[in-house]
């Protein structure tokens, strides 16, 4: 329907309006979310693993995600981080760019990881939970004959000699502050993969370092060089794959429940 002078009409101009709400995003929201995985991957921000999920949530999408024309934006994934959520709405509604100018550079030349500005590493705690189970992982891996993988009993049971917190839930509602609990931010950065595995029940969880968690525990080593807490300070780059297998568990054990167990012992002698 047209006006005279060959102007559209008002339908015509719906219609118009109609078909550009109906776009489909998914390619485009894709595009934004890998563009900001790039850009806080090279700043080194925590940030980067928050785009990370949204960008899976994306591209997991199998309908069409499309803004109706009541504004309403339909087929858009569900994530836990609120920001994230709010800024592919915003692009969907044209507020914000899918990709800002400060993120083109990033977008257009992933960066490569630099581990030791890696934002886990930046906040990991010496001898807390995370810093314990790479450390029982990496030397899992220096076992001649071991399997590529560990079940969590053996790895709260390696972990511990190297964590200075409980590995293990008391029972008392702290379970977020046992050293096991840091297994939730491993897997979120990527740095170790678990697996259930067909022939275990409960508890049969596989945990496996990843590639990016090998190289990670490099960056580790340099931050705080391993030591082996039973020697008194000798590295472990000195004892063989052998002599690590050998260790008995006594003395895996931290130095300081040692001397504990010894000022035990005299105090027991003398009564």
């Amino acid at each position: 329907v047209f006006w005279r002078g060959g102007d559209p009409g008002p339908a015509a101009a719906n219609s118009r309006r109609t078909a550009a709400m109906a776009r489909s995003w998914n390619v485009e929201l894709a595009k934004a979310t890998e563009a900001r995985v790039c850009y806080y991957m090279s700043m080194g921000s925590s940030r980067e693993f928050m785009w990370r999920k949204a960008h899976a949530a994306v591209l997991a999408v199998e309908k069409e995600i499309r803004r109706l024309p009541s504004g309403r934006i339909v087929n858009m994934p569900r994530l836990k981080e609120v920001t994230a959520q709010q800024e592919l709405e915003a692009i969907v509604r044209g507020e914000r760019p899918a990709v800002p100018e400060e993120m083109v550079a990033a977008a257009d030349e992933p960066p490569d990881r630099d581990y030791d500005r890696h934002p886990y590493l930046k906040r990991m705690e010496y001898r807390g939970g995370g810093y314990a189970i790479l450390r029982a992982m990496h030397l899992w891996t220096k076992r001649v004959g071991a399997r590529p993988f560990m079940f969590k009993a053996e790895l709260v049971r390696d972990a511990q000699p190297h964590c200075d917190v409980s590995m293990c839930s008391d029972g008392w509602g702290r379970s977020a502050a046992c050293g096991w609990a840091s297994h939730r931010s491993l897997l979120a950065h990527r740095l170790v993969v678990c697996a259930r595995g067909a022939s275990r029940g409960p508890g049969g969880e596989e945990f496996r370092l990843t590639d990016e968690g090998k190289v990670f525990i490099d960056a580790m080593f340099r931050k705080w060089p391993p030591v082996d807490d039973a020697e008194g300070g000798v590295p472990l780059a000195a004892l063989g794959d052998q002599q690590l297998q050998q260790q008995p568990l006594q003395q895996q054990q931290p130095l300081q429940q040692q001397q504990e167990q010894q000022q035990q012992q005299q105090q027991q002698q003398q009564q």
